[in-house]
C-alpha cells in the first residue's frame, strides 16, 4: 500500500494517509490545511499488525457519555456538546517485544512455629506463634510481551492509554489492505525499534520479576536474561474526541478494542472548589468548639467550681480532636482525588479563565509556576508538578474566601460577648466610637470590663 507522510504544523503529529485521500486536516488537534497533499510514498515496515475495530463512533460515544455520569463534578454543559461532535480515527503504533527470559532467583519462605512464653501477669507459660525464614532459590523460564508506546502526538496525560496492555494479540492481523486506513490515519512511530527497545528491556525485566514473585514469598533478588526476542509494530485504532466546555479545551479517547475512555472530563470547578470549601467551614467550626471548650474550662477552673466537670471537658475535648483529625483526612483525600485527576484543566481555569485573581493569588511566589504555563501553551499537562496543582488550588480557596465569612477567634470573641457584631445597625448609631471602647466599670475581681462584654473573661462573672 502506498501511504503519504503528513506533519502537522500545530501540534507535530505525524500521520499516514493513502494517497487516494486528500483531506488536510490533523485527527489529534483538529488543523485544517487548504494545500495540495505532497510527501513522499513508504510501504508498511515488515512486521507490522493491526488490531480491530470492535467499537464504532456512535458506541464510542455512549462510553464517554457513560464516563460522565460515572465521574464528579462533571460540567453540566458536557453531554450536549460531545453529542454534537464527530470523532476523528487515529491507529496509535506501539512496539510488542516478544521475549523469552531465563532467570536465577533467591528470596525466602517461612514456616509457621509455636514456642513456649512465660507471661508474668499470670505466670504461666502460653504458646505463642512465631514465623522462621529459610533462602530459597530458583531458576524460572518466562515468556513475555513487552508493549512500547511510540505516539508522538499524545499528552503525557494521555498516555495513560498504555493502561490497555497487555493488548489483545490474538486479535492481530496483518495489515494487508487499506480499508480500515480509509476510516483511520496511520501515526508515524516517533522513535525507532532499537530506541524503543530500551524500555522494552526494562518493561520485560520487570514482568520476569512479578512471575518470580509468586514463587517465594519474600524476593529478595532477580538474574534475569534475555535469550529471544521479537519485534512488531501494532497498530490499535482508538476515536479521538476533541471539543471545548466553557472554552476550556478537551480531549478524550476512546479505545476501539475495550471502549477505555481516556482523559480529563470538563468540570464544574466552582462546585469543586465549593465541596471543598464546604469541608473547610465544617473544620472551622470543630476548631472554634475546640478552643471555646479549653477556655471554658479555664475559666471553671478560675472560679474553683470547674474540678468536678474536667473529666467530662477533658473527654469532649479529645473528642473533638479526634473529630477534627477525621475532617482533616478527609479533605486531603477529596484534595487529592479532585487535583489528581484535573490536573491540567484545574490549572487551565486558573490561569487562563480566573484572570480576575491573578494578583491575589501572587504567583511569583510559586516557583515553577513558569513551567505550569508553558504546558498549558503546549498541553502537556503530564509534566505539570502536583505539587504545584496543589498550591494553586490552595491559593485559589484563599482568595475565593466568602466576604464577611468570620474567623475561629472572631467567633470566639462574639461568643463569649468581647466583641460587638459590626452587622448591628442599632449599636452603630447609638454608641459613639470612644464609648464603645472603654469603660470605667470593674467586676468584682478588678477586671476592667468593656462596654458589649457580657461575661467577665477572668472570673467568669455575668455582667448586667
Amino acid at each position: 500500500m502506498n501511504l503519504i507522510n503528513l506533519k502537522c504544523e500545530t501540534c507535530g503529529a505525524q500521520l499516514k494517509r493513502t494517497a487516494s485521500m486528500r483531506t488536510l486536516q490533523c485527527e489529534y488537534c483538529g488543523s485544517k490545511y487548504f494545500a495540495e497533499i505532497s510527501g513522499e510514498t513508504h510501504g508498511l515496515e515488515d512486521r507490522t499488525f493491526i488490531l480491530p475495530v470492535e467499537v464504532e463512533e456512535d458506541v464510542a460515544m455512549k462510553y464517554i457519555l457513560r464516563e460522565t455520569q460515572r465521574r464528579e463534578f462533571v460540567h453540566e454543559d458536557t453531554e450536549k456538546t460531545i453529542s454534537q461532535i464527530r470523532p476523528n480515527g487515529v491507529m496509535i503504533p506501539c512496539y510488542s517485544f516478544e521475549c523469552q527470559l531465563t532467570s536465577n532467583w533467591f528470596g525466602e519462605n517461612s514456616v509457621k512455629k509455636m514456642r513456649q512464653v512465660y507471661n508474668q501477669l499470670t505466670g504461666l507459660y502460653e504458646d505463642q506463634p512465631y514465623e522462621e525464614w529459610y533462602p530459597q532459590n530458583g531458576q524460572h523460564y518466562g515468556s513475555h510481551n513487552a508493549f512500547v508506546s511510540v505516539s508522538g502526538a499524545l499528552k503525557e496525560s494521555e498516555g495513560k492509554w498504555g493502561e490497555l496492555f497487555p493488548l489483545p494479540m490474538e486479535k492481530k492481523a496483518l495489515f494487508l489492505d487499506d480499508s480500515e486506513n480509509q476510516r483511520f490515519s496511520l501515526e508515524i512511530p516517533n522513535m525507532a525499534p532499537e530506541e524503543a527497545w530500551i524500555k522494552g528491556e526494562r518493561e520485560a525485566n520487570r514482568l520476569e520479576e512479578e512471575a518470580c514473585k509468586a514463587l517465594v514469598e519474600r524476593l529478595k533478588g532477580v538474574n534475569s536474561k534475555i535469550e529471544k526476542k521479537e519485534v512488531s509494530l501494532l497498530y490499535t485504532p482508538v476515536w479521538i474526541f476533541n471539543y471545548r466546555v466553557d472554552n476550556i479545551p478537551y480531549r478524550n479517547i476512546v479505545c476501539c478494542i475495550r471502549g477505555k475512555v481516556i482523559g480529563e472530563m470538563p468540570t464544574n470547578f466552582e462546585k469543586l472548589f465549593e465541596k471543598l470549601r464546604n469541608i473547610q467551614k465544617e473544620m472551622a467550626k470543630l476548631s472554634t468548639y475546640f478552643v471555646i471548650i479549653i477556655i471554658g474550662t479555664i475559666l471553671l477552673l478560675i472560679t474553683l467550681i470547674g474540678s468536678a466537670l474536667v473529666p467530662f471537658t477533658g473527654i469532649a475535648i479529645y473528642l473533638l480532636y479526634q473529630k477534627r483529625n477525621e475532617m482533616q483526612k478527609k479533605f486531603d483525600k477529596e484534595f487529592e482525588a479532585l487535583i489528581s485527576t484535573n490536573k491540567y484543566n484545574l490549572c487551565y481555569y486558573i490561569l487562563r479563565k480566573r484572570t480576575d485573581l491573578i494578583s491575589a493569588l501572587n504567583l511569583g511566589t510559586i516557583p515553577g509556576i513558569d513551567i505550569v504555563e508553558r504546558c498549558l501553551d503546549e498541553e502537556e499537562g503530564g509534566k505539570i508538578d502536583p505539587v504545584i496543582v496543589k498550591e494553586l488550588a490552595a491559593r485559589y480557596l484563599l482568595a475565593t474566601k466568602p466576604a464577611g465569612s468570620e474567623t475561629p477567634a472572631e467567633k470566639i470573641e462574639k461568643f463569649l460577648g468581647m466583641k460587638k457584631d459590626k452587622t448591628d445597625p442599632v449599636i452603630e448609631k447609638s454608641k459613639k466610637p470612644e464609648a464603645i471602647q472603654t469603660s470605667k466599670t470593674n467586676c468584682t475581681c478588678g477586671q476592667v470590663i468593656k462596654e458589649g462584654w457580657k461575661i467577665c473573661p477572668i472570673c467568669g462573672n455575668k455582667i448586667n
